[in-house]
């Protein structure tokens, strides 16, 4: 059975629409992008304070990512790390503080600050010593009393206060 011209013209009519609706729907989804990779830059730490581990992925001298699990704690309404003054991951971090936080799968892209400030200093560290408990003073003894301790900022935040 042939078509008629009238039903070519209808066929032609769909693939159009379908072709409108399917441009519509990438134009949209390209115009979100934007905010969807802010929200992915924008730590939300309060949920995360139950994590017990988090793992920061940093870059080494040739280039190549190191992930290493690690402790986090919040106080202030900041994430905090720590890490000896000898590990390799520390040294990445003191070299290029732009590092991502992986946390229950997902990659937050931060600025790891170091915090000299002594009373800041003393929030982050109660935070781990009442965290994780015991642990926390045994990991002491082999990583040193002295640790670095850094703040996790939102890349974009710390760019607007450059």
């Amino acid at each position: 059975m042939r078509s008629s011209p009238l039903d070519r013209f209808e066929v032609q009519r769909y693939e159009r629409q379908r072709f409108s609706t399917l441009r519509w729907l990438l134009s949209i989804g390209i115009a979100m992008l934007p905010s969807l990779t802010a929200a992915a830059e924008t730590p939300k730490w309060g949920d995360v304070g139950g994590v017990e581990t988090v793992t920061v992925i940093t870059e080494n001298e040739d280039g190549e990512s190191l992930e290493t699990t690690i402790w986090i704690v919040m106080a202030d309404g900041n994430g905090y790390i720590r890490t000896s003054r000898r590990s390799g991951w520390g040294a990445n971090v003191m070299r290029n503080p732009a590092i991502s936080v992986r946390v229950e799968g997902n990659d937050w892209h931060v600025l790891a600050t170091v915090v000299e400030d002594e009373a800041e200093r003393d929030r982050a560290s109660e935070g781990f010593r009442e965290k994780y408990g015991i642990e926390d003073a045994v990991i002491g003894i082999f990583r040193g009393f002295n640790p670095r301790i850094m703040r996790l900022d939102s890349r974009t935040a710390a760019a607007g206060k450059g």
